[in-house]
């Protein structure tokens, strides 16, 4: 999917760049808070054990933000 980037990366001896850094969310404008992708396993077990939806949102959150950087980042590369 990011193929052309992870070989342009290769080419020019850089590290393969993150979704992030691909699109930029305008939460990093406002300086929102974003769950790291670390804290997911932590969130996913809480609601587990308490059933707090809140704790699922915050999963759902982070994936819906992955798939709409990811659908940007498609929508402008040049296959």
């Amino acid at each position: 999917m990011f193929k052309p980037w992870m070989e342009r990366a290769n080419r020019e001896d850089r590290r393969y760049p993150s979704l992030d850094e691909l699109a930029r969310l305008p939460r990093a404008y406002f300086k929102e808070r974003a769950v790291k992708p670390k804290e997911i396993s932590f969130l996913w077990q809480a609601y587990q054990r308490t059933g707090d939806k809140r704790k699922i949102s915050l999963v759902v959150r982070h994936c819906m933000k992955d798939l709409i950087q990811t659908l940007w980042v498609l929508a402008h590369t040049k296959l």
